[in-house]
């Protein structure tokens, strides 16, 4: 009987192993497509008018602004940052410092 424990023990441990395999796979992935996304969607602000982009890349949240931006050229990223009044700008810009810190 003790034998027979150890046996499923192990069995739950190798599919959990699989599981985890499949899991850390799929985190990838999943982070590959956003970076792919994230991109794609800094390209749309990467030229143009910084006062006609501001309010579109406010839509998207300081969080996900801060990703798009540290996706583009620093230079660029600081024009939409100044673009903005000073008050969402300061939001933004702690928002952008702490996405660049973490992606380094």
């Amino acid at each position: 009987e003790l034998q027979e424990l150890r046996a499923t023990l192990e069995r739950f441990e190798e599919d959990l192993d699989q599981r985890a395999a499949e899991i850390e796979r799929d985190e990838a992935a999943r982070n590959e497509k956003e970076a792919a996304a994230l991109k794609d969607l800094a390209k749309v602000f990467e030229t143009g008018e910084a006062d006609a982009l501001v309010e579109k890349l406010k839509a998207y949240g300081e969080k996900d602004a801060a990703k798009i931006l540290t996706m583009m050229d620093v230079e660029r990223a600081a024009e939409l940052l100044r673009a903005m009044d000073a008050e969402t700008s300061v939001r933004f810009s702690k928002a952008y410092t702490a996405e660049r810190l973490r992606a380094e």
